[in-house]
């Protein structure tokens, strides 16, 4: 699953505000809730306008100097705040919400700066705090909408990371760039991972009758989990940096192995980098020799891995031969192709890319070079049997 957004991460029905991935950790926190009102639950049926007493949410809790202005919006064209449909806006003094036309509420607004969004100027009340709600013109609209303020703390929110993110609902887009919601049904620490780094989640979307199922597929050891990584990995296999937006890579996948075998890409160990040495695991994996996307084995592969960090060690089984090295690209030589001796088909695939191996890439088993680079570029290297076909 490609690009999951971190923007407009939801809990609950409470917006996320600031989260982001530290590892395979997600990381933000939680606004800080106001006192309940009726407001707050939804309509029975559609209802729209300011006046309405139920369809609202809980756009944060703010605090400011008693009397000072205080402008807080959703209106990109004012300045302040993001909506995509038609938004209202109303603020409440103190920490609690409040209904239409009560002692409580204290601004409101529909339109703004030629916009079909909202923003409100008001002075700070005595409390120093106030609770703005936000919601769409129609009460059933999903149009996002996220609150700013022009002045003191706003959103108030409380830190969350880890386990504490069970029951959020992130945005995902799936291949054809449309946005459907994933909900984060469990998350544990990777039994597998002395250090704890790794975290597993249960990931859930919904199918054609609206019921959640899991996002990945079953692996071979029966788990059906996912780890989340930063950027994103386009058709050819490469790696794109994306501030924000990230990868689930399921534990059926590479890109899940890859990290579980110790490629850690947010880390350096040794003063080497691991993301190249994790995007090389991912051609290793798949057996990309020419790092174009075509795979060339198949699951249930059992192969040898060793590098020079080291993550791995190399540790071969009677049987096993020298395979190939590889770089984030793909390989940068090979003995031969996975399942048979011969590496000329792979030659072949890609011929642009052929080299004049070295005397020491020979002595090393390396019969077809990839790349005219030197073997400092090899950041893995494998062993495998001779699989039948």
């Amino acid at each position: 699953m490609q690009g999951t957004r971190m923007q407009g991460t939801r809990m609950q029905g409470t917006r996320m505000q600031g989260t982001h991935l530290e590892g395979t950790t997600l990381v933000g926190g939680a606004l800080v809730l106001p006192a309940s009102d009726p407001s707050l639950a939804p309509c029975a049926t559609p209802t729209t306008g300011l006046g309405r007493s139920c369809g609202w949410d809980v756009g944060g809790i703010g605090t400011c100097t008693p009397g000072e202005s205080v402008t807080v919006g959703t209106a990109t064209a004012c300045g302040l705040g993001i909506c995509t449909g038609d938004s209202l806006l109303r603020v409440c003094s103190g920490q609690a919400a409040c209904g239409p036309r009560s002692s409580a509420e204290i601004a409101s607004n529909d339109n703004a700066c030629g916009s079909t969004c909202s923003s409100a100027t008001f002075a700070c009340p005595v409390s120093g705090s106030y609770t703005v709600l936000v919601g769409n013109q129609v009460s059933n609209a999903t149009d996002d909408i996220l609150p700013a303020a022009s002045t003191g703390t706003f959103p108030l929110t409380v830190p969350l990371s880890g386990s504490g993110f069970i029951g959020a609902t992130l945005q995902g887009i799936d291949e054809q760039g449309t946005p459907f919601d994933i909900l984060i049904g469990d998350i544990h620490a990777d039994a597998g991972d002395p250090s704890g780094e790794i975290l597993l989640y249960t990931l859930l979307a919904k199918d054609s009758s609206g019921a959640w199922q899991n996002l990945c597929e079953t692996d071979a050891d029966g788990v059906a989990e996912a780890t989340f990584l930063a950027g994103t990995w386009d058709a050819t296999g490469a790696r794109n940096d994306a501030t924000d937006l990230v990868t689930i890579g399921c534990t059926i996948g590479v890109l899940n192995k890859c990290v579980r075998w110790g490629y850690k890409p947010w880390k350096t160990v040794n003063g080497k980098a691991l993301a190249d040495y994790h995007q090389s695991c991912t051609r290793m994996a798949r057996a990309d020799y020419c790092g174009n996307g075509k795979t060339h084995t198949r699951d249930g592969t059992l192969i040898d891995i060793w590098d020079n960090v080291p993550i791995q060690q190399r540790d071969p089984a009677l049987g096993m031969l020298f395979e190939a090295s590889w770089m984030p690209s793909g390989a940068y030589c090979l003995s031969r192709e996975r399942y048979t001796l011969d590496p000329l088909p792979i030659a072949l695939e890609c011929p642009w890319k052929l080299a004049i191996p070295s005397i020491s890439d020979l002595l090393s088993g390396c019969l077809v070079k990839l790349t005219t680079s030197g073997r400092s570029a090899i950041r893995t290297n494998n062993l495998s049997y001779l699989q039948t076909q």
